[in-house]
């Protein structure tokens, strides 16, 4: 999967019919994301955390909303963990926080939620 998040995660690279997954692979150095294989199409990289949450087995096989799903979940985590990161060296307000998220390439509209879940949470520091 690319680095940048324009919103539209695999963007057309999402097959249009239902899809079985082969196997998944724990990536190399990253604990918490696995490769999933399929058939027919390219693997991708999803969080673990999003694959345990679904229950993803090989075997399943997955229909194309679905599949969007985790996706858009893998990336809803991508921005989140940046986040938790970032915050992890220093507090840091919802303003600042918002601009090294985008400046990292993460969509606006994915950033907001994260941000409206962290100061949810009591993460920010608005002061």
């Amino acid at each position: 999967m690319p680095g940048r998040d324009t919103g539209d995660p695999a963007g057309s690279l999402l097959p249009t019919r239902p899809v079985e997954v082969l196997r998944l692979e724990r990536v190399p150095r990253r604990t918490d994301r696995l490769q999933v294989h399929f058939a027919g199409c390219e693997p991708v990289e999803l969080a673990l955390e999003v694959v345990e949450r679904h229950r993803l087995a090989a075997g399943d096989v997955l229909d194309p909303r679905t599949l969007r799903t985790l996706l858009d979940e893998h990336e809803a985590w991508r921005v989140r963990s940046a986040a938790l990161s970032l915050l992890s060296y220093r507090a840091r307000g919802r303003e600042e926080l918002g601009r090294r998220l985008r400046r990292k390439g993460f969509a606006a509209a994915r950033v907001r939620r994260c941000l409206h879940e962290l100061e949810a949470a009591g993460l920010l520091d608005d002061r």
